[in-house]
């Protein structure tokens, strides 16, 4: 380790005994996969939306691509140098890298948990309204995007007014804010950061899916109801009167079925029972134009599970970025306001938080794109391919 970095580690690192070298080899190791895993997943990731694009995809598919590019960026320039540093078994480089890397690894955080709440509030929106889907263009995700990134640059940068700055930490191989320090402008800037960077989005995350799951119940409720046959068979319909609200089928859901259903409910009145069936089946045939297996009167929960499985997935994304950041969070707070913080934290002890948030650069494409069944079907098709491909050569041969 250069000598002017071991005189600059902060004094309460010193007072414990080294680390047993196996520590090193096993981070390293750890490391290495999430690193190959990682940027193999978002680069798929990529590929897959990249490739879609010329079939016009939605416009949220902008929020997983800016979760995407910055989780490789941290792959590519933070969790590298923690390897080597690792292998190295101490801090190769100088301070202001140093101070970079701590920057860089904080601000690559704070944008995914940042665009996870924006993920969020525009899932909320979209199932509150479907046609918010239109004022949501591609310049609205844009902006938001780029807000994502300013938003975290701010509140990171507060690291720099702590009285370390950004430093190492736990075993000295890796380099992030200065939690340690107890003086009141430290404690003041992490309160701060802390709020700003983790709690507001983690809060608008919490609030607006419970208000989804919510009105998902409310409209699950009201659609069983309207399409149940005894509310169907005792009324009639008009048609020469009935254009529907909602039949733009590009953005059918739950709620435009619901709104139609409503609508179609509202325009029974005095034709005959043969009447009735014979234009209500006109209209579900209308409507399940895109969905020829679909019956739309014993199936009519189809959008609505579909929309409570994305409000699962993202719940899920959000979940697994929680169990990852949540330990560091807590090693922060102990060295802030904890009474007794060496039997806590440790070498070790901090070092494992910092390494387990890196899993979510992993977990982020698995769980919002990868696992989804159009995602695998079009890589199968792909691998299919490829493989008739290679076999009609050595045919040839």
């Amino acid at each position: 380790m250069n000598s002017n970095i071991l005189m600059d580690v902060n004094p309460y690192w010193k007072q414990f005994d080294p680390v047993r070298k196996e520590w090193f080899m096993v981070i390293a190791f750890i490391c290495i996969i999430i690193d190959i895993l990682g940027i193999l997943a978002n680069s798929l990731v990529l590929f897959y939306l990249i490739k879609k694009k010329s079939r016009k995809i939605s416009n949220g598919c902008f929020f997983i691509i800016n979760l995407a590019i910055s989780d490789l960026l941290n792959l590519l320039i933070n969790i590298p140098i923690k390897a080597m540093s690792n292998l190295n078994q101490a801090w190769f480089l100088n301070k202001t890298i140093c101070q970079m890397y701590g920057f860089l690894g904080g601000l690559f955080g704070f944008v995914s948990i940042t665009t996870m709440a924006l993920m969020s509030i525009e899932r909320f929106l979209i199932v509150k309204n479907p046609l918010n889907a239109l004022k949501l263009n591609e310049k609205i995700m844009l902006s938001c995007s780029l807000f994502s990134w300013i938003y975290s640059t701010f509140w990171i940068s507060l690291g720099f007014l702590t009285s370390r700055g950004f430093d190492l930490e736990g075993i000295l191989t890796s380099c992030t804010i200065d939690y340690l320090s107890r003086d009141l402008v430290t404690r003041i800037t992490l309160i701060f950061l802390f709020i700003g960077g983790f709690i507001i989005p983690f809060v608008i995350i919490v609030f607006c899916y419970c208000l989804i799951l919510s009105i998902l119940k409310l409209k699950n409720g009201i659609l069983q109801y309207n399409f149940s046959s005894n509310n169907l068979m005792k009324h009639d319909v008009r048609m020469s009167s009935l254009f529907l609200p909602n039949d733009n089928l590009r953005y059918m859901s739950n709620a435009s079925l619901n709104e139609n259903s409503k609508f179609i409910v509202n325009k029974l009145d005095k034709y005959s029972y043969q009447t009735e069936c014979r234009e209500i089946f006109e209209v579900n045939k209308k409507i399940c134009k895109t969905y020829p297996k679909i019956n739309l009167m014993k199936k009519n929960n189809y959008f609505l599970k579909r929309e409570i499985q994305v409000s699962k997935t993202i719940l899920m994304s959000v979940g697994f970025f929680c169990m990852s950041w949540f330990p560091y969070a807590i090693v922060l707070l102990v060295a802030q306001f904890g009474s007794n913080r060496e039997s806590f934290i440790t070498p070790l002890s901090a070092s494992l938080p910092a390494l387990f948030a890196k899993f979510s650069t992993v977990a982020n494409p698995i769980v919002y794109t990868l696992h989804h069944k159009e995602c695998r079907l079009y890589f199968l098709e792909i691998l299919k391919i490829r493989k008739a491909t290679i076999c009609s050569f050595f045919v040839k041969k």
